[in-house]
This record gives structure tokens, C-alpha cells and sequence, in this order.
């Protein structure tokens, strides 16, 4: 017969009660059995908190950073090209019509050509270098004005050459950063880009106009000097270019239609011919990059809810065992099998519970101090404050199970006797 004190509401309280006492008297076990909670959750409420919180940060990243330049190539024709008498250059294998029907494509912020040095590199030096050794192998861009542009190039001191420079032929140079650096060059050295700075390029002396980076991360522009577009077409240049191709920038999110139309903008009769290289689709790439960050650390929380739901058995196992003759008696007295795999189960409950409020507190502040550290805005989601202490609760039941069962079998001579 069933003791009268766990019948109905008042039957319940007294076993909520005595699991709560019973996790005090064991107060350092208790501890250190819900800190393996609140570890678990605190990494599981911290990794959805910040992955919540970066992703504004992530999606402003990757929209700043967005693919937004193609490359267009396969044109063919530069060795080939007659020379024009008048001028002394070969003629543009990519026609001035050619371009202005790519620049006037809905979407394109600028459109140019570049065509890289071929092996073997050029050496470049400055006039006053006396060791051999400090004129060094560079590489060698030529770009038109719009294609600087397109590349996103800007100055670090001096300036760009312009239209000018390259409709009348002027011997002019940019140095990026890196390049200039090679060359023995104080990039943040205003005073060497003030029109005075030669350098010799394959031989021949061109004016250092500036030195220039960029924001484009797979460009070559900070490594090169870059010079203006006839020089690839002046066979007295003494520098062997590759075939040009057009580089595009392109506007946010524009990047694939225009890779289509431009070219037939710049071929019409064969565009086939042409190959458009147009980036991967950033907001695949960003979704991807979020969803393997947070697996990745969703697996680490499991894997420390895991840990801890074992220290939370073996916790209660041990309980059950250091608590027989108690376990014996009050089966003695009347209690059910069952009223004795509610107080275990309650017990370890109320350790996960614990656990579960402490490491979602601990999740929240570790979020919003990351976030504030970081610059960022915290986004937590408001349903983290119920589901973080629900799961330690959870975590808690489920690795009580099996002391709760081993207890609730206990005979009470046999619990009594040892």
C-alpha cells in the first residue's frame, strides 16, 4: 500500500521537494555534474547566439566583398595586327566600338582591357641603381583607364594617368604596392610620385605617376607595373604581352547577365568564340560557409550534452547505490516502485534543469560579449531562453533513466541487507 503522503498534488510537491534536497546534500557532486550541463548548453546557446549574430555580419561581408567583376577573353590577333604607319602602334585587337557597346550594358560600371607581360618578365629599376641586381623581374600590366577602374585600383599616393596619357602616348607608369615595395619604394612615401620619379622598364624610361592597390583579391595589380594601354601595341616597348582581355565591374547581383551579353557586345558575329569568366554565386558561397560553421559547432555542443548526460547517469547511479538501505526502507514502509523512479528521475532532472538555466544565462552573456567586442549588433533568438533549459532538463531525464529503473527494482530485504 502506497504511503499517503505521495497521493495527488501534495504527493508531488514532497517529491520535488526531497530531489531538490537530496541534490543539496551532495553539493560539490551536484556541482560539478551540472557544470558538464551548463557547458553543453552554454556552447550550444553560444553557437546559435553568434551564428545568429555574425550572419548580418557575414551577409555584409560577402555583399562588400561580392563577385561583381568578370573577365572576358579568347580574343585573338595581337602579334597579327598591322601597324599603323601613322602612329608606329599596332592596331586594338578589341575595338573602341566594342567596348563602349559593353559599357553601355544595363548593370556595367566599367568596362577596359588588360593584357599581362608574357615570359620572360621584364626587369625594372630605378636610373640612380648601380648593382645590377636592384632591377628586378616585374610583372607588366597595360591597362586603359577604364580598366583601371574596373580593377577597383586607386592610389596610394600620386594619381591615376588618365585619357590623356593614353590617346597622346605619354611614358607614364603605376606601381602597386607590392611591386613598388620590390623595388626598394616607400608606398606611403608621397614625395616619390610627384612627377620627377623615373623608372626603367625593359630599357625604356617611364614617368611614375603613383602607387596603387586594390580591394580585388585574386588582381595583380598591387604586383605589377602598370602601364597604359599602347604600350602592348608599340612594338618599340621591347615587352612581349599576352593576348588582352576585357575586365568588366559590374553592379551588385549583375554579374551573370552580363557575363552573357557582353559577348555579344564585343563579337556579335562570333560570340561563341569568346569565354566570359564570371564568379560563383556569392549567396550559395555565404550559405554555405554559415551552414558549416554553425554543423560544425552544433556537433561540438552534441558532443558535450553527450559527456555531460553520462556524468549525469553516472552521478545518479552512484546515488543510487550510496542510498540503498534508504531506497530498502521506504520500500519497506509502502512506497511504490514508481514513486522511487520519480525521485531518481527528478533528481537528475533537476540537474539538467539547473544546468540548463545556467548555461543558457552563460550562452546569452558570452553572445552578447562576443558581440559587443566585436562591434557587432547581438541577435538572439527569444526562444533560446525557454529550449536551452528545457534540454538540460531533458538531457537530465533521459541519463536518469537508468539509475531511476535500477533503484525502482531494488527489493527492499535485498536493499536492506547490504
Amino acid at each position: 500500500m502506497a504511503e499517503p503522503r505521495h497521493r495527488g498534488g501534495a504527493a508531488a510537491l514532497d517529491l520535488v521537494t526531497e530531489a531538490v534536497e537530496a541534490v543539496r546534500g551532495r553539493r560539490l557532486r551536484s556541482a560539478l555534474t551540472l557544470l558538464g550541463v551548463a557547458f553543453g548548453i552554454l556552447a550550444l546557446v553560444a553557437t546559435v547566439g553568434l551564428t545568429g549574430s555574425a550572419a548580418a555580419q557575414v551577409s555584409a561581408r560577402f555583399d562588400a566583398l561580392k563577385a561583381t567583376r568578370i573577365s572576358v577573353e579568347g580574343f585573338s590577333g595581337a602579334a597579327g595586327a598591322p601597324i599603323d604607319t601613322a602612329t608606329g602602334l599596332r592596331g586594338p585587337v578589341i575595338g573602341p566600338d566594342a567596348l563602349e557597346r559593353a559599357r553601355r550594358l544595363n548593370g556595367v560600371v566599367a568596362a577596359g582591357t588588360v593584357a599581362l607581360a608574357g615570359d620572360p618578365l621584364p626587369r625594372a629599376g630605378r636610373p640612380g641603381d648601380r648593382v645590377p641586381s636592384a632591377a628586378v623581374e616585374t610583372q607588366v600590366m597595360a591597362a586603359d583607364p577604364d580598366a583601371l577602374r574596373a580593377l577597383r585600383i586607386r592610389p596610394v599616393s600620386g594619381r591615376l594617368y588618365d585619357p590623356v596619357h593614353q590617346d597622346l602616348r605619354h611614358r607614364v607608369l603605376l606601381l602597386g604596392d607590392v611591386a613598388a615595395r620590390n623595388l626598394g619604394l616607400n608606398p606611403a612615401d608621397h614625395s616619390i610620385a610627384d612627377g620627377r620619379t623615373v623608372i626603367h622598364l625593359a630599357g625604356r624610361p617611364y614617368l611614375l605617376l603613383g602607387i596603387v592597390t586594390t580591394a580585388d583579391f585574386d588582381s595583380q595589380a598591387q604586383l605589377s607595373a602598370i602601364v597604359p594601354e599602347w604600350v602592348a601595341r608599340d612594338p618599340t616597348s621591347k615587352i612581349s604581352f599576352q593576348e588582352p582581355k576585357v575586365v568588366v565591374q559590374t553592379r551588385p547581383g549583375a554579374a551573370r547577365q552580363v557575363g552573357t551579353e557582353a559577348k555579344v557586345a564585343l563579337d556579335p558575329a562570333q560570340p561563341d568564340q569568346l569565354v566570359a569568366q564570371v564568379p560563383p554565386d556569392p549567396e550559395r558561397l555565404r550559405a554555405g560557409v554559415e551552414t558549416d560553421t554553425r554543423t560544425l559547432f552544433l556537433v561540438m555542443a552534441a558532443v558535450s550534452l553527450l559527456i555531460s548526460a553520462i556524468g549525469i547517469g553516472n552521478t545518479t547511479l552512484v546515488a543510487v547505490l550510496e542510498r540503498r538501505h534508504e531506497i530498502g526502507l521506504r520500500r519497506a514502509i509502502g512506497a511504490s516502485r514508481r514513486s522511487i523512479l520519480v525521485q531518481f528521475l527528478l533528481e537528475s532532472g533537476v540537474l539538467g534543469l539547473l544546468g540548463g538555466v545556467a548555461g543558457t544565462i552563460g550562452g546569452l552573456d558570452l553572445t552578447i560579449a562576443i558581440s559587443l567586442a566585436r562591434g557587432w549588433t547581438a541577435a538572439i533568438s527569444p526562444w533560446l531562453l525557454v529550449v536551452g533549459p528545457l534540454l538540460g532538463l531533458t538531457v537530465g531525464l533521459v541519463a536518469g533513466v537508468y539509475p531511476a529503473a535500477k533503484a525502482a527494482r531494488m527489493e527492499p530485504v535485498a536493499a536492506l541487507a547490504t
